[in-house]
């Protein structure tokens, strides 16, 4: 056997490192901005720690090339068996070459690697394919690329023929190389195999996710259909004990008021005009100046699939996977639709997507909803379709406020906006009519604005408008312009509106608040008691202190007024509430430290122990 075939795959390897290096160079590249707070330093580190992730998901796909490659036996050098390898090395690295470069824009979306949990949501990527492709057209042209690239160089020749060597010799070197591959494959000598969260060991936290590379947060993310159970209390009544809280009812001034929660697609609180130098929405601006504005508001989670269920529900997203497509999605579940459904409300769930789209119509009827609207449902769907995902928001609010007139009262409605969703369309008749601003995104949210203004006047016009309360806030963060915001707090912050066209609602606006807080706020307002309810919100009515927790890069983070604690499972870092960068851990107060921490760890082990035991409720 030739001892070039060695100094072949080492080549090749090489090749697929720089590859590897080249697409994070390009990641780095393509989301700047989530990365500019860190120092120059902490950059080149980051691709230095990203080489360990990067020859364990390379020699992990190509072990099997690799070992038919130094097979000592005749076969392999003939001028099939290296055609063929090379067709291996073609299929195994191009689409993982290509995950890397998807996730260049993705990435934007959820900030973070995309995991196994976009499974989910394939059905609706693959629908878009043509539309995906043809916005994004310098991703097929960069992979492209690499496959010129892999062709050309992987028939290098090598400068000599080679020493010869024994077969025996060479049968001896192969499960040398094999044992080699796999210390790689699992990081290094360590007691367990690496995982994702290792990625996540500097500051700024975000650095993990330009240490990854998606195809190993992939496939490393495949083993985790389920969650850990955490002990850190005795017994479940401990944990309750902890988070539970007085409840104080809200006197129920407008008992059988109408519904209606409106989620706003991408609708970032750096958006708004109020508290900012520059807004793209006047009209949610008036709204929450006429109404409570609670400008302390968290989203749970950093994608529309987990907004859902938070709002509708009380049900955040700390886990990795989505909960609507998750392992978890047939346990127990009593949502806010069922609990209206039983004192008399009709409640229906509106999305101008096609049916389907990341789960929503199984979802509003497993949560109690009477009926589910979408794109289907719509009657114009020729004259007001996007092109891309759906309905513009326009015609379809109006739809939407034609079909609450229709409705037994009272009702409980809600919908989800997507005109702002990338990539951002905007019907003809107004281009140009809303500021462009600094980001693809703004012209769409001034349109997705003035959807809402003329929502909202019409409304006005209906009899049910003035024993409804609206409650408006977004599914999640997008892509953000301002150094304030661009970090793990700002890029949850959302806004929340509640607006009663007769009724100027008093609450606690100062204190933080989150989607879970959602549903428990809608039912003290109307007076009706939960009889299932879960610990992870609080109504936004009844005084109590509030909190936000999420789940952000393998840490949570856990906000309060005063102060926020950063915990990642462990040990928890505690931070003033106005340091947003994180740029001075607070050291001299331990017991603010102890208590949030503390509060942390029972959320944590009543989110996780109860959805392993289907427990939530009981």
């Amino acid at each position: 056997m030739s001892g070039t075939r060695y100094l072949s795959v080492a080549k090749r390897i090489l090749l697929l490192i720089l590859l590897y290096s080249c697409c994070r160079t390009l990641f780095l590249v393509f989301n700047y901005k989530t990365f500019a707070e860190a120092e120059g330093s902490a950059l080149a580190l980051s691709f230095l720690y990203g080489l360990r992730f990067d020859l364990s998901i390379i020699f992990s796909s190509n072990l099997l090339w690799i070992v038919l490659s130094i097979l000592p036996l005749h076969v392999m050098e003939s001028s099939n068996a290296k055609r063929l390898l090379k067709i291996l090395f073609l299929v195994v690295n191009v689409p993982l070459l290509f995950m890397n470069l998807a996730d260049l824009e993705y990435f934007k979306f959820t900030l973070k690697r995309t995991g196994f949990d976009v499974i989910g949501i394939l059905g609706d990527v693959g629908s878009q394919s043509l539309q995906l492709a043809g916005y994004y057209w310098y991703i097929p042209l960069l992979i492209v690329a690499f496959i010129v690239v892999i062709v050309k160089l992987y028939e290098v020749k090598n400068s000599s023929s080679g020493k010869t060597i024994r077969p025996v010799l060479a049968w001896l070197v192969l499960p040398l190389v094999i044992a080699v591959s796999i210390l790689i494959i699992r990081g290094g000598f360590q007691y367990k195999p690496m995982k994702p969260d290792h990625a996540f060991v500097q500051t700024p936290n975000v650095l993990g996710n330009l240490v990854l590379n998606t195809p190993y947060n992939f496939f490393s993310t495949m083993n985790f259909p389920r969650i850990e159970n955490f002990s850190y209390y005795q017994s479940d009544e401990d944990v309750r004990k902890i988070i539970s809280r007085p409840r104080k009812n809200f006197p129920a001034s407008k008992k059988n008021a109408n519904i209606v929660i409106i989620i706003l697609e991408s609708f970032s609180r750096e958006y708004m005009g109020i508290g900012n130098e520059r807004g793209y929405t006047p009209f949610l601006d008036s709204l929450a100046r006429a109404g409570t504005f609670f400008d302390h508001h968290f989203a749970n989670g950093k994608r529309s699939i987990e907004a859902v269920p938070s709002i509708f529900a009380s049900i955040p997203a700390l886990m990795d996977e989505p909960y609507i497509t998750g392992v978890y999605q047939s346990n127990e579940l009593h949502g806010l639709a069922e609990v209206l459904r039983k004192n008399g409300y009709h409640t229906a769930f509106f999305h101008g997507g096609r049916n389907g789209t990341m789960g929503f119509d199984k979802f509003a009827l497993n949560a109690g909803f009477n009926s589910y609207y979408g794109l289907d449902e719509y009657p114009d769907k020729e004259k007001d379709f996007d092109g891309h995902w759906g309905i513009y928001d326009e015609p379809y609010l109006q739809y939407f406020c034609k079909q609450l007139s229709g409705f037994q009262k009272p009702f409980m409605a809600g919908i989800f906006t997507l005109s702002s969703h990338q990539p951002y369309s905007v019907p003809a008749q107004y281009k140009g009519i809303f500021p462009k601003g600094t980001l693809e995104i703004h012209e769409s949210i001034g349109y997705a604005d003035h959807a809402l203004r003329n929502f909202f006047k019409t409304a006005a016009t209906k009899d049910w408008y003035q024993n409804t309360i609206f409650i408006i806030t977004a599914d999640h963060t997008q892509e953000l312009s301002t150094p304030k915001y661009r970090n793990l707090i700002g890029e949850y912050r959302v806004p929340l509106v509640i607006f009663h066209p007769g009724q100027k609602i008093e609450a606690d606006t100062s204190q933080p608040s989150q989607h879970v807080d959602i549903m428990p706020t809608a039912l003290d307002y109307i007076g009706v008691s939960n009889p299932h309810p879960l610990f992870f919100g609080r109504s936004l009515f009844d005084g109590t202190e509030g909190a936000a927790l999420y789940y952000a890069n393998y840490n949570y983070e856990y906000i309060r007024k005063d102060y926020f604690l950063e915990f990642d499972k462990i040990n928890g870092r505690l931070y003033e509430a106005t340091d947003w960068n994180k740029t001075k851990e607070i050291t001299d107060r331990p017991e603010v430290k102890a208590q949030y921490e503390k509060e942390v760890k029972a959320y944590l082990q009543y989110y996780n122990n109860g959805l392993n035991k289907n427990n939530w409720y009981r």
